[in-house]
């Protein structure tokens, strides 16, 4: 006798029309099913199989445990800001993005409910609002985080640089994600969620490593103003993401440092390669240094504005070539948890705090999988 799932047949269609937004043919295709039999499950009067649900689940993007609600739930558990920027009339969510948003919100509260539970104190992020100083912000910052810019300019590019500072945030205990769940950059770039105990850091793993770079630091910048904020351009006439911009800034950026190396630059060589060679040694984006010089105004803002036109274009090309290899399978699902949260599930489950069924739950690993995980995590304190 088959085991049917006693779900809340209501969901199905929440989950079609209003979620997932897929017709009942389309559906039954996929399913290899008539469409007269979504229908019956939708209504009430057919059940569905456990492995029926599974794979519906998959097809509508959602968890399985999503179709036991007694009512259709919220979007988002976090109250996000929404600061992106979207084309006219596009989906402000698509399905792919809640989904990982809810994902990431799932490990959130797993992992702050058990540093709880372990007595393990709340993360000191300071008091910081909009009315607060750049410089304020940004001391406090490399303090916790103990970074060092000699360290960031000895790593040979803007990868090695990434590495390094995400590794400076997850060993201060802010989880870091780098994954996309198949969304573009133009629906999002990075978002944090917001925690006393595990804030959670997103990037988009499609981004350039130098793009993650200034989203990591950008993100921080929101992390320090308490906020869970959703971003995709870093807008540059609001008040909150300019002051993010500028954290991120002075974050990866020494002053004293670049403007010794502006003042020794070669009269022979051009405005795109002075840039350039400042950002390599930063090991950052060539925006990144634009935007600052412009700030200062060693540039003008027109120099600055080539210069953006130019980048965007480099950009766009480097999207259209093909990419080939890619991490292992190991490496690959660390990226995508964060180190901080995979060492976290990991400790417990070998402690035997966490059953193996939940730690693979957690990770979307299965069990025989972890030593292949624990061999990309690095030392932590």
């Amino acid at each position: 006798m088959p085991d049917f799932a006693l779900i809340t047949p209501p969901i199905l269609k929440w989950a079609r029309e209003s979620w997932r937004k897929v017709g009942v043919e389309e559906v039954a295709q996929r399913m290899k099913i008539p469409a007269e039999k979504i229908l019956q499950w939708e209504d009430g009067t057919a059940m569905i199989t456990i492995p029926q649900l599974r794979k519906l689940a998959k097809i509508y993007l959602t968890s399985i445990s999503t179709f036991y609600l007694s009512e259709p739930p919220q979007l988002t558990k976090k109250k996000m800001i929404d600061r992106r920027s979207l084309p006219l009339g596009a989906q402000a969510f698509s399905p792919r993005l809640l989904q990982l948003i809810e994902q990431l919100e799932d490990k959130q509260e797993w992992l702050s409910q058990n540093l709880q539970e372990r007595k393990i104190s709340p993360l000191l992020l300071g008091s910081f609002s909009t009315r607060s100083s750049v410089g304020e912000i940004v001391r406090d910052i490399k303090q916790k985080l103990r970074t060092d810019i000699s360290l960031q300019m000895s790593t040979r590019n803007s990868r090695e640089a990434l590495n390094l500072w995400i590794d400076w945030v997850e060993s201060f205990g802010i989880n870091v994600s780098s994954v996309s769940n198949q969304v573009p950059l133009t629906e999002f770039r990075a978002f944090v969620l917001y925690d006393d105990y595990a804030p959670f850091i997103c990037l988009n793993s499609k981004d350039s490593p130098s793009g993650r770079l200034f989203s990591l630091c950008h993100e921080l910048g929101h992390l320090w103003l308490k906020k869970s904020v959703i971003s995709n351009i870093y807008d540059e006439t609001d008040e909150t993401e300019v002051l993010c911009n500028k954290i991120a800034a002075n974050l990866l950026i020494d002053k004293k440092i670049l403007l010794d190396l502006w003042n020794k630059r070669e009269e022979n060589v051009s405005l795109i390669e002075q840039v350039h060679s400042i950002a390599h040694k930063f090991s950052i984006s060539d925006e990144s240094i634009a935007r600052y010089l412009c700030d200062l105004e060693k540039i003008s803002s027109s120099e600055y504005q080539e210069l953006r036109v130019l980048y965007n274009y480099r950009w766009k090309q480097s999207q259209e070539k093909k990419r080939s290899g890619g991490p292992t399978y190991g490496l690959k699902m660390v990226l995508q948890n964060g180190a901080y949260f995979t060492q976290q599930v990991l400790s417990q489950y070998y402690k035997g705090a966490l059953l193996g069924t939940d730690a693979s739950g957690l990770l979307g690993v299965k069990i025989n999988h972890f030593k292949s995980l624990y061999e990309h995590l690095l030392p932590r304190k």
